[in-house]
């Protein structure tokens, strides 16, 4: 086990020295930062050793967290499932495979192996924050601060619980008590991205407080002009505002990168109120797709179909809304109305012509 520390070790040192020829640092390619030639590097490393059969638990488990890293999270599951299998004792075992299926999506998952590593003790405030974050995804706030509070006794000067303690009031719609978390923060952490992100969402949830909202995330975007959540929040203060237009175009830019909003659903609200129900319904699409138990979305798109004449369509998205939500009688009442109107359009249809 020690030669195999060792190893590692020397290989990320080897990676992190300096190269006295000519210019000094060596310098990766464009779009390759450093970072990702270490954890390159360390791949290659160890998929040669497992590929000759010498590779114990701790290879695996290492293997995993470089692909998760590189941002190969299918790859990064098959290597900590084999590191469990053969040493399923370790808690960090089971919070790096937590953080794999998070990355993969599968919260629910993740929210099982998250707590496997609960129950082996895992005590440290980045797990605390990690399932507590995984808690506040799931709507469950009281599990979540009871994560952030465990995290706080432990390290009580760490940003990510006052972020964290902040999206909780968040959720709640309770903005005052989200700035007097922001505002508490140790100095420091006052100036970064994440700060502005919650502060600006705080502002813009608050009645009359849309040009705090802008100030907020511009000074944010003066510290990192690609945060997603920046934008975000830029595009949709600009959409209440008024400016849909410029809205949309920061939106298309972050459609992909922003899992934990719905983008395309804003988007398709623009289209929407504008008239264009082919776009609006082609976002609507979309934003089911990322978040299948909206029930919002399910009326909204409904309602783009039927102005589109799409009544086929709109009998499909109802019989899956009305399986989804079996509780909802307003979907069985959508779905029948759709389904007589096909019915009474398939006769039309089908009389003999005289």
């Amino acid at each position: 086990m020690r030669s195999i520390i060792i190893s590692l070790l020397i290989l990320t040192a080897l990676f992190s020295c300096k190269d006295n020829r000519s210019t000094g640092e060596i310098m990766p390619p464009v779009g390759i930062s450093n970072e990702d030639k270490r954890n390159q590097a360390t791949y290659d490393y160890l998929t040669e050793i497992i590929g000759k059969g010498g590779g114990e638990a701790i290879h695996y488990y290492k293997l995993a967290e470089v692909c998760l890293a590189l941002r190969k999270s299918s790859e990064a599951e098959e290597y900590i499932n084999q590191a469990i299998a053969k040493k399923n004792t370790e808690a960090t075992y089971f919070f790096l495979k937590a953080k794999i299926l998070k990355d993969l999506g599968r919260d629910a998952e993740a929210l099982i192996e998250a707590e496997s590593a609960s129950a082996m003790e895992l005590d440290t405030p980045d797990f605390y924050t990690f399932i507590a974050g995984l808690y506040l995804d799931i709507d469950s706030i009281s599990l979540a601060n009871q994560y952030i509070e465990e995290s706080m006794f432990i390290a009580p000067d760490w940003p990510e619980n006052f972020y964290l303690k902040a999206n909780t009031f968040l959720r709640q719609s309770n903005s005052i008590e989200a700035q007097k978390v922001l505002y508490s923060l140790p100095k420091p952490a006052k100036n970064s991205p994440e700060f502005y992100y919650l502060l600006s969402k705080s502002y813009l949830i608050q009645e009359g407080r849309l040009d705090s909202a802008i100030i907020s995330v511009n000074k944010g975007l003066s510290l990192d002009e690609t945060d997603p959540g920046l934008l975000f929040v830029k595009a949709r203060t600009l959409q209440r505002l008024g400016r849909t237009d410029t809205a949309l175009v920061i939106y298309e830019k972050i459609l992909d990168k922003v899992p934990s909003e719905a983008v395309a659903g804003e988007m398709a609200d623009i289209y929407l109120k504008a008239g264009n129900f082919t776009k609006a319904a082609e976002y609507f699409k979309r934003q089911l797709e990322e978040t299948p138990l909206e029930k919002k979305f399910y009326f909204s798109a409904g309602y783009c179909y039927e102005r589109l004449y799409e009544n086929t369509l709109a009998q499909e998205l109802y019989l899956k809304a009305k399986k989804t939500f079996p509780d909802e009688p307003e979907f069985s009442v959508l779905y029948d109305r759709m389904t007589a109107r096909l019915e009474s359009q398939y006769r039309s249809t089908s009389l003999p012509n005289n």
